[in-house]
C-alpha cells in the first residue's frame, strides 16, 4: 500500500494556467459569455421599443376615438 502512496506523491502537478486545452476552453467561455451579454442587450433594447410603439399606438387610437365623438 506505501507503494501506492509514493506512487500518487511522484504525480507531477499541472500547470492549468498554460495549458493550451485550458486556454482555448477558457477563450470559447469569454466569447460565449460576450455573445450572450450583448444577445441579452439587443433584446432589452427591443423589448423597450416595443413598449414605446404600443404605447404610441395606444395614444393615437385613443386620439382617434375622442375625434370621433
Amino acid at each position: 500500500m506505501s507503494a501506492g502512496v509514493a506512487r500518487a506523491q511522484n504525480i507531477p502537478e499541472i500547470d492549468i494556467e498554460n495549458d493550451p486545452g485550458y486556454k482555448e476552453t477558457q477563450k470559447f467561455l469569454a466569447k460565449t459569455q460576450s455573445i450572450i451579454e450583448k444577445s441579452r442587450a439587443e433584446t432589452n433594447a427591443q423589448a423597450k421599443d416595443l413598449e414605446a410603439l404600443a404605447n404610441r399606438v395606444g395614444e393615437l387610437i385613443s386620439n382617434i376615438g375622442s375625434t370621433n365623438e
